[in-house]
């Protein structure tokens, strides 16, 4: 098995000058091939690390470009083993576009391991569409630019600015890519040319950019079940998110704790159906209604 490192371990181990430099709270690999991917998780588990069972666990990769997470023994570090980025695997965005981010993989070894990661302009890309797109509506987090500004730092003069923009474009993150870079604009110094943002701004905008938190998350949730493998599989995970479990259902409402479980449903559904009525005027608002 030979994992890509992915956002914190790739950038503390080949970015920063020391990894100590970039803390990480969890550790995030990703293998190419599924059945990698399946193969690392099920020996991860014959070692003893163990998953967290909310009660509602999707089909394997139906809803998430990760496996569930895995948390090492004595330490509780999480680690999650991708088999994607930011779209499932069996999502027609990352089969169209988003799997060239794995284009021009860079090996290396670390401590006698053999181990690979993105090349520089994928990784950047990466760190983008994963904090303004995938968590899109929430607070960016400042850490997120220093990595931007430590990979063109330590790439200064071989950055190569217009494979940024073509993959950022082809992954569908050219408005989150233009997000990163405006703010990253804002620190002295960035080299950030103005040309990359107007490059990146002529792409296609995803509409989660536009919306509150609250309807972003809900935005996120219908594109994945929009896009996933096939309409039977995205019939399967819709029904389970509006009929869960009930050990999810105790999960998610611990503040119900008294409530019988069969209340719950009710509950849930007139939470569901107030977010999809905030999503839906949201979309209007903005003009961007469709898909």
């Amino acid at each position: 098995l030979r994992p890509v490192l992915l956002k914190g371990a790739h950038l503390a181990l080949r970015v920063y000058p020391e990894p100590h430099l970039r803390p990480l709270s969890d550790l995030d690999v990703l293998f190419p091939a599924r059945e990698e991917a399946e193969r690392a998780f099920a020996l991860l588990e014959s070692a003893g690390f163990t998953r967290r069972d909310r009660g509602l666990t999707p089909a394997a990769w139906s809803l998430s470009q990760h496996l569930p997470d895995l948390h090492a023994p004595g330490t509780d570090l999480p680690v999650e083993i991708h088999g994607a980025l930011v779209y499932s695997p069996l999502d027609d965005r990352w089969r169209k576009g988003g799997d060239r981010l794995l284009e021009g993989r860079r090996p290396f070894e670390w401590k006698g391991l053999g181990l690979e990661g993105l090349r520089p302009e994928a990784l950047a890309a990466h760190l983008c569409g994963h904090m303004w797109q995938q968590h899109a509506g929430e607070a960016p987090k400042a850490v997120v630019l220093h990595d931007l500004r430590a990979i063109l730092d330590r790439e200064a003069g071989t950055f190569d600015w217009d494979l940024f923009v073509d993959l950022s474009t082809s992954a569908g993150f050219a408005g989150a890519a233009a997000e990163g870079m405006s703010l990253l604009r804002l620190l002295p110094g960035a080299p950030v040319p103005a040309q990359v943002l107007s490059a990146l701004g002529a792409g296609e905008r995803d509409v989660v950019l536009d919306l509150s938190p609250a309807a972003a998350g809900t935005q996120r949730l219908m594109d994945r079940l929009r896009h996933g493998g096939s309409w039977r599989a995205s019939a399967v995970e819709g029904a389970r998110i509006v009929f869960p479990p009930r050990a999810y259902l105790r999960y998610r409402y611990p503040d119900k704790a008294r409530w019988p479980v069969l209340a719950l449903y009710p509950y849930r559904w007139l939470d569901q159906a107030a977010k999809m009525g905030r999503w839906f005027r949201e979309r209007l608002r903005t003009g961007r209604s469709g898909g």
